[in-house]
């Protein structure tokens, strides 16, 4: 099995973020933002967030890093053909998702047949604030 190829741009990263939270609707980013405050990874068909906890003790140990319990590890799996992985401190990924988020509630006030709860989205990105012990 071919390995990841490791992002450590933070503009890369951040597209990384974008592209996990980019296609979601109101249901699906708020059971998203469920899970990460709750500090339970998620995944879809090509891309995950995982917190320590998440992973096998053998996977783990295959990690192109070490990974501490204040990181969040984002894999994408497609469309790079390779994959790839960033290892993301608690407070840039909070940082990312934060700006993630603000975009698609800009993008959902334009868009008048797919509004997104905001109050509930930005109560959720508070809670993982506090989740992730951000200040």
């Amino acid at each position: 099995m071919e390995q990841s190829k490791l992002i450590t741009d933070k503009i890369e990263i951040e597209k990384l973020i974008d592209g996990f939270f980019g296609i979601s609707s109101n249901s699906r980013l708020i059971k998203e933002l469920t899970h990460l405050a709750n500090q339970e990874g998620y995944s879809t068909d090509y891309q995950s967030l995982s917190f320590k906890h998440d992973i096998n003790d053998y996977d783990l140990d295959t990690l192109q890093q070490p990974m501490t319990d204040r990181h969040v590890l984002v894999s994408v799996a497609y469309p790079m053909p390779e994959g790839c992985e960033a290892y993301v401190t608690f407070e840039d990924f909070y940082e990312y998702i934060g700006k993630s988020i603000n975009r698609i509630l800009k993008r959902g006030a334009l868009e008048k047949d797919a509004p997104f709860d905001e109050y509930e989205i930005l109560q959720l990105l508070e809670k993982i604030k506090i989740s992730l012990g951000v200040h």
